[in-house]
């Protein structure tokens, strides 16, 4: 939580003795009543991006190709981070927030998979894109019949580059981390001399020495190695050969296609499996550490692997991009053209939007149901002592094991978190959820995991938010961490406070 300051006069400040906490012309009160199943319920917030209006032909390609490719990528990189974290103290809190950022969007392309899937969305579309062509022949608009027929031309070229692209990022990225680490010496040895003679290069050095102490820090030689190792043959066997980095060549050629073999030879022999070498470089960089940077191997791997993308696929990528932009234009002015029945808004691009629904559970799939709400006993049920994502506080088993929950309990009970049929996205994170009065009744954070399919479909009988109740945000303020007094400075809305269930319509 955060207290905004300002100055005397409520307009913003330097930092000083004089600031006094800012005045907003409007504060969210708080819903001490809670929700019940049906309730009304929106999000005002800033959702990042949406593709709702995608042709078969781009979510072919993302079934077929980009959710799978990222989805083994990511899959065999975890697999391995995820057995030297168990097996080390030190590798779990230096890989921690990497792991995170890998599986977040795992978690979220596996979800996104299996409910295209499950909603047959290439068939929905090319149902959708089939009435779009007849509409456009019975109205006599042969321009956008052709639409349609340039798009899938383009995707056509265009997915292999695509394809190149998200293998790329996968594996510079979010794989082997000395790739990455690699390029970034590429500058200064193209530019040591040109430096040295312009007096910039103990500047850069500096940026680089203070770089490399940084990437140490979390970084293992082992699990890198064993991250390299799994995921290169993945993109070996993925990328078209076309487009793959001459890099490749050398499996066969050095170690007779035999991946580990290349892999350890590659580790074996870099200077970038150590600090001490890397600093040792940088201590008196001349023309001979020059030679010695560029006939590096993971030196020369990493320049074959970014030169390849950034000259060889890049460039038709972005090319073939601005023409599909083009195309979309023109597809999603037909359909409204064709389709004035129907309701249309802009996708999500990080700008306020307002989504609206209801307070309810889901039925996902054949025997899976998800109720509304949630409670503490729900965590105590998971808890585990010591495992990273199941401890908990003493203090909160405490609370929980005496019922001490103040104010916020509702029918003895603590409420943690409720589902909502409201449309979100990556950027809703935070998003204050509100009810019909305009009272704060939780704080957006995640959807299902069926519902990540959302970007490109929303099924308002799958799709779920879920926020956590303002009231358990106030329990652990108050309760479990004794800072009761920030709540001093709330507006608080009556207990009591109910609303009607209300039938709301499909669109929102």
């Amino acid at each position: 939580m955060f207290r905004i300051y300002a100055g005397p006069d409520n307009k913003p400040a330097d930092a000083g003795p004089g600031n006094v906490p800012f005045r907003p012309r409007h504060v969210l009160p708080i819903a001490m009543g809670g929700v019940r199943e049906g309730d009304f319920a929106m999000i005002y917030g800033f959702p990042g991006n949406t593709q709702r209006y995608l042709t078969s032909y781009a979510v072919e390609h993302l079934m077929m190709r980009t959710d799978p490719a990222r989805i083994a990528m990511r899959t065999a990189s975890l697999g391995v981070i995820d057995r030297a974290m168990r097996a080390s103290d030190r590798v779990r809190i230096q890989y921690a927030d990497k792991q995170s950022g890998i599986s977040n969007g795992w978690k979220k392309w596996i979800g996104e998979l299996r409910g295209l899937r499950e909603l047959e969305a290439v068939d929905l579309k090319r149902s959708q894109e089939a009435e779009f062509r007849q509409r456009a022949i019975n109205q006599g608009r042969p321009d956008l019949v052709a639409v349609l027929d340039t798009l899938g031309a383009i995707y056509a070229k265009w997915s292999p580059y695509a394809h190149a692209r998200d293998l790329f990022v996968e594996w510079a990225y979010y794989g082997p981390e000395l790739v990455r680490f690699a390029d970034r010496f590429k500058e200064l040895e193209a530019s040591h001399t040109a430096w040295r003679e312009s007096g910039k290069l103990e500047a850069e050095l500096v940026k680089l020495r203070a770089a490399t102490e940084g990437f140490y820090k979390d970084f293992d030689a082992r699990v890198d190695r064993d991250v390299c190792k799994a995921l290169l043959p993945i993109y070996r066997e993925r990328i078209d050969p076309v487009l793959a980095p001459a890099a490749l060549t050398a499996i066969d050629q050095r170690s007779g296609g035999n991946v580990d073999a290349f892999v350890d030879d590659l580790y074996d022999r870099t200077l970038f499996t150590s600090k001490e070498n890397v600093l040792a470089l940088l201590a008196r960089f001349d023309t001979r550490a020059a030679k010695k940077l560029s006939a590096d191997p993971m030196s020369r791997l990493s320049r074959s692997f970014f030169d390849s993308f950034l000259n060889g696929v890049r460039p038709v990528h972005a090319a073939l991009g601005e023409r599909i932009e083009s195309g979309m234009r023109n597809y999603v002015e037909g359909t409204m053209a064709l389709f004035p029945e129907h309701t249309y808004w802009p996708d999500a691009n990080s700008t306020l939007r307002l989504s609206y629904g209801k307070v309810e559970g889901s039925r996902p799939r054949d025997g899976v149901v998800y109720q509304a709400f949630s409670t503490l006993d729900g965590i105590l049920e998971k808890y585990q002592p010591g495992d990273p994502e199941f401890d908990v506080p003493e203090r909160l088993v405490e609370l929980h094991q005496l019922r001490d929950y103040g104010r916020y309990a509702e029918a003895g009970s603590m409420p943690v978190c409720f589902t909502a049929s409201l449309h979100t996205t990556g950027g809703n994170s935070g998003s204050p959820v509100i009810n019909g009065r305009g009272e704060l009744i939780g704080l957006n954070f995640d959807r299902s995991w069926e519902s990540t399919m959302s970007d490109i479909l929303f099924d308002p009988a799958k799709c779920r938010n879920i926020a956590v109740d303002i009231r358990y945000v106030l329990f652990v303020v108050d309760k479990l961490c004794g800072a009761g007094y920030l709540l001093e400075e709330m507006r608080f809305a009556p207990a009591e406070a109910t609303l009607p269930i209300i039938d709301l319509p499909i669109h929102r």
